[in-house]
């Protein structure tokens, strides 16, 4: 399970200026308070899906290895645990 720790730890990024202000004009045109937050939604979204995919990936290819591989009880556990981790990320945006 990920956890997200609630205490902030600052980073100091310098990005070229051009992609600054194309970072400024999408994130006021999108509902974004500033860069900053959508600095940090965007690496929610990069961080946490690449983690699930990756963990899905994996137990698919085994899947098709061996068909009998899960059990409809652990399929069923797979897909909750895929489903509390898309939760947590949800949640993580807010």
């Amino acid at each position: 399970m990920v956890e997200v720790d609630s205490k902030n730890e600052q980073v100091n990024l310098k990005i070229p200026k051009k992609l600054k202000n194309w970072a400024e004009e999408y994130a006021n045109s999108h509902g974004y308070t500033n860069v900053q937050e959508l600095i940090r939604d965007s690496l929610r979204d990069k961080v946490f899906s690449e983690e699930i995919r990756e963990e899905y990936i994996e137990k698919l290819a085994k899947i098709e290895q061996n068909p009998q591989w899960l059990s409809q009880e652990e399929n069923e556990e797979f897909m909750l645990a895929l489903a509390e981790k898309a939760a947590e990320y949800k949640n993580a945006k807010k």
